[in-house]
């Protein structure tokens, strides 16, 4: 490894070119009806009944590629899983939703992103939910491949006291850390709500970064996972919705809009035009606590399209989209979660023995 990483500087010295900063959102439990540009495949009585507002993220994705056929697993564990290895949750072991006090986790065998990524240069940080391992310190982000991680280990978490709940109105545990891969940590109270908490992490990690190395972050917010805790100010921009699960679900939503535009305005600010973003959920909405999947079948847990079929979208700020092709577009091609592993690789430059992936590189998007 530091033979590589040697030869690899060494390489770049004679003149490599500038590989693309990375950051991949991942939203938690956003069904295909649940952000605005999405809406206008809704019917137009349930979209009068159940909007959500979320113009910041209309304006950015505008400006990147659209997925309209984007898939996923039903469920957290498998879809990160998936994204992180690049292999489908069959090959990962992890077929369901990992329960808190689990011993299993990602296995071994399989290399994961910010592993492969940190091979080529990369300084690779997450920020946010993890939900693939935590019984052993080799299970956790920093032990798998990333310097630091700051957020929540499991999937329930209230969002102010970050208590994790094992079944509803039964906190289990505290679920907060911040973690160093020199195997130092500590778990903390932070009393932010967490989507605040973890944009300003995510902002000082961006902030912070001050090395030539690209810089890979991964930042996985917990909502709009329940429970449905908007703050004041978001909810407050969904008070005409009459449902209350889905107006407090509307809150959650307001709250991700404006935590995708702040994480993107200081990494445009900050990292400049050499910067890939890519935005997706992690599995359909639940429709028992606010999410919607119109017009799609059922949600979160299922096999039918509501529970696979998620919004996503990628914006390529390099100059003529290099890498993923010119935005202000939607592609209409099949693209799965398992994809973006062997497409950030290849966007790495690094001529090197890749490993086996399912999925498939996107780039160029045509």
């Amino acid at each position: 490894m530091q033979l590589y990483r040697l030869s690899f500087i060494f390489g770049c010295l004679l003149g490599c070119q500038a590989q693309p900063h990375i950051i991949l959102i991942v939203l938690d439990d956003v069904g295909f009806a649940d952000l605005t540009y999405q809406q206008a495949n809704i019917d137009p009585e349930f979209q009068q009944m159940h909007p959500i507002p979320t113009p910041n993220i209309d304006e950015i994705s505008q400006q990147g590629i659209r997925f309209s056929q984007y898939y996923t697993s039903p469920t957290c564990t498998p879809a990160r899983a998936a994204l992180l290895t690049g292999r489908y949750a069959a090959n990962t072991g992890l077929n369901l939703a990992m329960i808190p006090g689990s011993v299993v986790g990602l296995p071994p065998s399989l290399p994961t992103m910010p592993e492969l990524l940190s091979t080529r240069g990369y300084e690779c940080h997450m920020v946010g939910k993890w939900h693939l391992g935590h019984s052993r310190w080799s299970q956790t982000p920093v032990g798998r491949g990333f310097k630091s991680h700051v957020g929540s280990f499991m999937w329930d978490l209230d969002s102010y006291t970050k208590h994790m709940y094992v079944e509803p109105w039964r906190p289990l545990a505290v679920d907060w850390v911040r973690a160093w891969d020199n195997r130092s940590y500590v778990h903390y109270l932070d009393p932010r709500h967490a989507t605040l908490a973890l944009t300003d992490e995510a902002q000082r990690v961006i902030h912070a970064h001050l090395s030539n190395a690209p810089l890979f972050l991964y930042l996985a917010y917990t909502a709009a996972h329940s429970p449905l805790q908007p703050t004041p100010s978001h909810l407050a921009k969904c008070k005409g919705i009459p449902q209350e699960a889905r107006r407090k679900f509307c809150g959650m939503v307001v709250g991700l809009d404006e935590a995708v535009k702040n994480v993107t305005d200081t990494a445009r600010s900050v990292l400049g035009d050499n910067l890939i973003i890519v935005v997706t959920s992690d599995n359909g909405g639940s429709t028992w606590f606010g999410g919607s999947n119109q017009p799609l079948r059922s949600g979160k847990t299922t096999p039918f399209e509501g529970g696979v079929r998620v919004p996503a979208f990628a914006i390529d700020y390099t100059p003529d989209g290099k890498y993923l092709g010119k935005g202000n577009r939607t592609y209409h091609g099949l693209v799965h979660v398992s994809d973006w592993l062997p497409t950030f690789l290849a966007m790495s430059s690094a001529k090197t023995t890749d490993p086996e992936t399912d999925g498939f590189d996107l780039g160029p998007i045509y």
